[in-house]
């Protein structure tokens, strides 16, 4: 019995180990939101252009996704 609880445990360490990773909606919009920034476009001006293309995002959102692909510092 002792033995059932330990694989258990250890089969549940190790779902809970697992990292899951979901693609951003702004992934999409790459090439785009790139294009804008380059020339100038700022963290907000983004957030309104993706909103008149139907995409809802917060303002960290867009700041969050133009770090992590080193738009910005």
């Amino acid at each position: 019995m002792l033995s059932n609880i330990n694989s258990e445990l250890a089969f549940i360490r190790q779902l809970r180990k697992r990292k899951r990773y979901r693609k951003s909606i702004l992934d999409k919009f790459q090439p785009e939101i790139e294009q804008l920034f380059l020339h100038g476009a700022t963290g907000t001006e983004i957030q309104f252009w993706l909103s008149r293309n139907k995409v809802k995002v917060s303002l960290s959102t867009v700041s969050r996704w133009l770090k992590k692909h080193g738009y910005i510092r």
